[in-house]
């Protein structure tokens, strides 16, 4: 049996923004992913930096894999032409992002906003942690997009809340190409280890297992019906005679 492919979970905006610095590295980004067989994994949008990387690596023959909840499938924002949808359910967003990390080697953030940086830190939060099944974590800090963040987890460190140094917890790439080296030296790193799990390969839309709702015959619900009708009717006839 054939080893799996690299997987690479890439975060970022649905939002297309006022920066092309950014839709240019997320298409350049999701290019280079295909142009070495690695699988890239997202969450579905068809805009913004979902979208660029979505469209670069699809362009360049690559397989890509999207996690999308339930209430943005029907808003027809989803990028149509993965080569596999992961529907998810549930009140918030964490079954999404238990998902993409489960499909994933590799974490990386990409130029984004809340919910960007909400994946980001849960996964540096797993990661600094040491908890089972928790993945590297990269950010892409073009134009200085992060610059900021890295600044305020190097007080934190400096002030002792933090265990480990910054660029321990998250890699700081500058560049598409250090983005990329940092993938493939962990690539290296693993050694044969076990790689991300595997989705169904014959299923284009897979969704979560919902409970089953028992369903009647139509004829049985309309005699029920009916029969409640009567019942009713004649309850009423025999108490106001």
């Amino acid at each position: 049996m054939s080893e799996r492919p690299l997987s690479v979970a890439v975060y970022a905006s649905a939002r297309n923004g006022n920066n092309e610095m950014y839709l240019e590295a997320a298409n350049h980004f999701g290019r280079r992913l295909a142009e070495l067989g690695i699988r890239l994994v997202n969450g579905g949008g068809r805009t913004g930096g979902m979208g660029a990387v979505n469209r670069g690596c699809k362009d360049a023959g690559g397989h890509i894999i999207c996690v999308i909840h339930e209430r943005f499938v029907v808003d027809g924002v989803e990028f149509e032409y993965a080569d596999q949808m992961i529907v998810s359910t549930g009140p918030n967003l964490g079954d999404r992002k238990r998902l993409l990390a489960e499909h994933a080697d590799i974490i990386v953030a990409l130029p984004g906003g809340i919910g960007t940086f909400d994946e980001l830190f849960e996964a540096a939060a797993l990661s600094q942690l040491n908890f089972t099944g928790a993945k590297p974590v990269a950010i892409l800090n073009i134009d200085n997009y992060y610059s900021g963040l890295l600044q305020q987890l190097e007080r934190a460190h400096s002030d002792g809340l933090l265990s480990k140094l910054p660029k321990d917890i998250i890699f700081p790439a500058t560049s598409v190409d250090d983005l990329i080296q940092f993938c493939l030296n962990h690539e290296k790193s693993m050694n044969g280890a076990p790689r991300a799990a595997d989705t169904d390969s014959n299923g284009i839309l897979l969704r979560r297992r919902r409970p089953k709702i028992q369903t009647f015959p139509s004829f049985l619900f309309a005699a029920g019906l009916i029969t409640g009708c009567l019942l009713a009717s004649f309850r009423s006839s025999f108490f106001y005679r």
